[in-house]
């Protein structure tokens, strides 16, 4: 089968389409024929070396997957159209998953916008909803509100009636977004003081020089969620501010999650998010869709940031 390797950790320059062993499904595991996978920033870490894949997985990028079952396990059958996420290995032409970790697409949602959905909204969900429990009526900070998490988040706080505030780089990507209320980052040292009334939960996907500002935009006993680290790994942490408004800082990554708790996610998507999605309350937000044959293009437009929503790639 064909498969998109990392010949050199080199960054998008070192990839290759390559043919590899199939994999071979273990019990309970579907083999899945993967029609299209969404591309994300822990792949572009992926292809630098800085994001390695987990044991037992081959140096192939792709988190999240749509695709058609090969061979069933308990609850699926031959040909039923599935969705989920994946430590590794999503761009390929074939997969082996647990079957506890997908999801049946509805057949209102295509295979573009299946392969967009599952990590983007899950990431969202699990970290606003889930860990930091916001709740309706209170304001939630989005950075990065034009990626593909930001624009989920987005979604699901109309979804369940709380305030979202965006902030971006680009005021095209905020007026795109549909956040309540919209922060045009210039300098990261300057979006605090413009982000309105005091901020009850973060989801932060930049870190860096972003994360000190942050802190003063927190209103008392308010909730950051370190999710993405696009600014830099490293960041100044003023420690009065964390102290005087008793603030909780919270990490979270989907990837390194155990089999248990990946099960658990995927059922609480279907649970949860799939019926909004059913019901028109929550879409896929697809820019850019491009063959495997040009995922060179695709992951150098993403590391330019000149991308709005998810890109998918497509066999």
């Amino acid at each position: 089968m064909r498969a998109l390797v990392i010949a050199e950790a080199e960054g998008p320059s070192g990839l290759q389409l390559k043919e590899i062993e199939a994999p071979q499904p273990q019990k309970g595991e579907l083999l899945v024929k993967v029609k299209a996978a969404g591309l994300n920033r822990a792949d572009l870490l992926q292809t630098l070396g800085l994001y390695p894949a987990p044991p037992g997985y081959p140096d192939v990028p792709g988190l999240e997957f749509c695709g058609e079952v090969l061979s069933g396990g308990p609850g699926f059958k031959k040909g039923e159209r599935v969705m989920g996420l994946t430590p590794a290995g999503a761009f390929a032409e074939q997969l082996a998953i647990d079957c506890k970790q997908v999801i049946k697409v509805p057949k209102s949602m295509s295979d573009t916008e299946a392969a967009a959905v599952v990590e983007a909204f899950s990431t969202a969900w699990d970290a606003a909803w889930l860990q930091a429990k916001v709740k309706k009526g209170q304001r939630l900070l989005i950075h990065a509100v034009g990626s593909g998490v930001g624009t989920a988040a987005v979604q699901l706080a109309r979804a369940f009636k709380v305030v979202s505030v965006g902030t971006s780089r680009t005021q095209k990507k905020l007026d795109q977004s549909g956040c309540d209320e919209k922060v045009l980052v210039e300098e990261p040292s300057s979006f605090a003081s413009r982000c309105g009334a005091p901020i009850d939960v973060c989801l932060d996907l930049v870190g860096g020089a972003y994360f000190a500002e942050t802190l003063e935009a927190m209103a008392p006993r308010g909730t950051v969620m370190v999710v993405g680290l696009t600014a830099g790994p490293s960041a100044e942490v003023p420690l009065r501010t964390v102290l005087s408004k008793r603030l909780h800082v919270i990490g979270t990554t989907l990837r390194s999650r155990g089999p248990k708790e990946r099960a658990a996610l995927a059922q609480g998507f279907t649970r949860t998010l799939l019926p909004l999605f059913k019901q028109g309350h929550l879409k896929a937000e697809v820019g850019v869709v491009k063959p495997f044959s040009e995922a060179r293009a695709a992951f150098e437009a993403m590391a330019s940031n000149d991308t709005y929503g998810k890109t998918v790639l497509t066999w």
